[in-house]
């Protein structure tokens, strides 16, 4: 797994085996638009959106430290993990870029005690939940497709695989 800040690539050896679900929202949005509603809010309060901007840097550096121990999945990582994920959507949300069919997608992922937050520039697209060692996968896809999403599930691996063909999980348009 590799971690791209501030200009620097690094290397997480062993990223712990996550289980994730990607969810798609349908919502089609304008990611220009979103990243300039950002642009708007830094040019407005300039401090302000530094302190929101320092707070993301530094749940992305309690992720990848977490991450970067050699540690295998348990229920203490997984709630520090989605701590983290959580916090992380709440300063999202605070840089106005949610949309109501996000924050349905976290309203249904919540009941089933799995934190979720927005992917890419925000206003709709995906949300990204990491389910827990014994997360009920098949029940919440069942509810999140209810409500007219999209799922399908992935996991935390070690980087870029190189497939000669076509990969099996191609083969799948959702699990």
């Amino acid at each position: 797994m590799l971690s791209f800040q501030k200009g620097v690539i690094s290397h997480i050896n062993k990223p712990p085996p996550l289980q994730f679900m990607l969810i798609n929202t349908k919502t089609q949005r304008n990611s220009y638009q979103y990243i300039q509603k950002v642009r708007d809010l830094y040019n407005a309060d300039r401090e302000g959106a530094e302190k929101l901007f320092d707070q993301i840097e530094n749940i992305c550096q309690k992720f990848l430290s977490l991450c970067g121990k050699d540690v295998s999945p348990s229920p203490d990582l997984e709630a520090k993990l989605g701590n983290l994920v959580s916090e992380n959507h709440k300063i999202l949300q605070k840089l106005d870029v949610s949309h109501p069919s996000i924050e349905a997608v976290r309203g249904i992922t919540s009941q089933y005690g799995l934190p979720s937050k927005l992917t890419g520039a925000g206003g709709g697209g995906s949300v990204l939940a990491l389910l827990h060692s014994d997360t009920d996968f098949k029940a919440v896809k069942a509810s999140l497709e209810a409500a007219n999403f999209d799922c399908f599930a992935s996991e935390m691996g070690p980087g870029v695989l190189i497939h000669q063909g076509k990969p099996a999980t191609f083969n799948q348009s959702k699990i």
